[in-house]
């Protein structure tokens, strides 16, 4: 019976911590949110909280690439518009260049004497309707809006100046063929007066020798001339009529300077006639 009792003791020592957890378990209350696993509600605010700062976060890339896109495009549209004007400037001054020769042939027109006063207005008011067509350019290159349309207007510009120079050439050479004509015809005329002149001092008895060896002489320069100028005329006929061939104007220009480097030195012999007469009178 002793035995029994110590037995049943030993049994309850040993169950009772466990039965004391059991009971304390079954009692004890739910742990607070934060102790342990973690309430559905808080994941959820979490969950949009987190939601939230990536959209702000994608937002202010957004927009800081749509600033560096604008800036970009600013940038660009500058560089266009700089780039521009600098073509517009370019332009511009190769129309000066092109008016500023227009006028000096304009003025060179001008200033020619022995021309037919007729002709030598229509010659200036050819020119100036070339300087009107040159002045409309410039206006329409300083209000392009764009290169296409800038490079487009330089192009006519380029043609017409092709043109234009031609044509210059074409009026400045039969100005000068016209004025070259005058002289030769001028000096003609002297020289048959000088021959008559001869034939009276001859009849005076004078001794004309020297007054024949000049008289001469002149003819002599003044027949190189008149064959020079022939050929001049000759080559200013075929650059007329050739497509803006610069061969045949400087051909003509080259029997021009040549013309009147004879017509200069019958002149000169013509101031020694003069003095021959005047002693022999």
């Amino acid at each position: 019976m002793t035995r029994l009792v110590i037995v049943v003791i030993v049994i309850l020592s040993l169950l009772g911590p466990s039965i004391v957890w059991a009971q304390n378990s079954d009692t004890e209350e739910p742990s607070s949110p934060g102790e342990g696993q973690e309430a559905p509600g808080r994941l959820k605010d979490d969950y949009l909280r987190a939601r939230k700062r990536d959209q702000e976060i994608q937002e202010r890339i957004k927009l800081k690439e749509k600033k560096d896109k604008d800036q970009s495009l600013d940038e660009e549209t500058e560089a266009k518009t700089l780039a521009l004007e600098n073509d517009k400037n370019r332009a511009l001054r190769i129309l000066d260049h092109a008016l500023n020769f227009l006028m000096r042939a304009k003025t060179r027109i001008q200033s020619m004497e022995r021309i037919d006063d007729t002709r030598k207005t229509e010659l200036i008011s050819e020119i100036d309707s070339e300087i009107s067509a040159l002045e409309q350019k410039k206006a329409q290159i300083s209000e392009a809006s764009s290169r296409e349309e800038l490079l487009k207007i330089v192009r006519e510009v380029k043609k017409e100046w092709l043109r234009i120079r031609f044509k210059i050439k074409r009026l400045i050479g039969e100005a000068i063929n016209a004025r070259i004509s005058y002289l030769i015809a001028k000096a003609e005329a002297i020289s048959e007066h000088l021959h008559k002149k001869l034939e009276e001092l001859k009849a005076d008895g004078k001794d004309v020798s020297r007054l024949e060896e000049k008289l001469e002489n002149f003819d002599q320069q003044l027949e190189k001339a008149k064959e020079h100028y022939e050929k001049a005329k000759q080559a200013f006929q075929e650059a007329k009529s050739a497509d803006r061939n610069s061969r045949s104007f400087a051909q003509t220009h080259a029997y021009l300077r040549q013309t009147l480097v004879y017509l200069k030195k019958a002149r000169l012999i013509l101031a020694e006639i003069a003095k021959i007469i005047k002693d022999l009178s």
